[in-house]
């Protein structure tokens, strides 16, 4: 998946300037920077949330820059949006099913079988309330729950906003997993030490446009950390 030159934002506020960038199959892309840099637009104008004001956004090299939400999501594009967002009142079961709503009922029950076997885990909850399940819990079924879709590229949004270092670890080990399965991955993400020990390369969003770029690799956490973010190391 691409973007070249996207422009987006809100009402008469300019979010994205001009934006671009490539994920392909099997890698990670981390896209890192303050609240308010733009991250959070930038995936909701991808998955068709928030309309491109300039720009193109390529899926597989479809041009689906006007495409609906729905129609991005049945060609293979998902979303996990930040705070798991589980649908109350139904189980982790019926939450993965929603997550399958563009696909035939046949294929849902072998997708279904999929991404148990991907999420074992996910397995023994499938009768509990998503919504009253811990936070580290809920973003596993989030993400289970994207894959029911046939996606082949996902677009992550803040996956380990408040949870644990060992539960934030889980998650980065199926993000990895999406990697394995020749999936393409961008990640948007706050921590950055932690993002970078996965991706392949990163991006920085400040004020609406890039400015600055790395491969993955601790040379990359020290100048973004320090560089980028201003942030420093103990």
């Amino acid at each position: 998946m691409r973007v070249d030159e996207l422009v987006a934002g809100y009402a008469g506020a300019t979010i994205l300037r001009g934006v671009s960038l490539a994920v392909k199959p099997g890698e990670i892309v981390a896209v890192l920077g303050r609240n308010g840099a733009g991250k959070t637009t930038l995936l909701r104008c991808m998955s068709g949330l928030v309309p491109a004001r300039a720009g193109r956004i390529w899926l597989r090299d479809e041009d689906i820059t006007r495409m609906s939400p729905t129609r991005r999501v049945a060609a293979g594009l998902a979303h996990v949006p930040e705070g798991r967002r589980m649908i109350r009142g139904l189980t982790v079961r019926e939450n993965l099913l929603v997550g399958g709503y563009v696909t035939s009922r046949r294929a849902v029950a072998r997708r279904l079988a999929e991404v148990l076997d991907l999420f074992p885990v996910v397995g023994g909850w499938l009768n509990r309330e998503a919504s009253n399940l811990s936070g580290g819990q809920q973003q596993l079924v989030a993400a289970a729950r994207a894959l029911m879709s046939p996606a082949r590229v996902l677009l992550l949004d803040e996956p380990l906003t408040g949870l644990a270092p060992s539960v934030a670890y889980q998650v980065l080990d199926v993000v990895s997993e999406f990697r394995r399965h020749g999936r393409a991955v961008l990640l948007i993400e706050q921590n950055a030490h932690m993002a970078l020990e996965i991706a392949d390369s990163a991006f920085v969003l400040d004020g609406g446009l890039f400015t600055g770029y790395d491969h993955g690799g601790a040379d990359a956490v020290v100048e973004i950390e320090r560089g980028y973010l201003g942030l420093q190391r103990g």
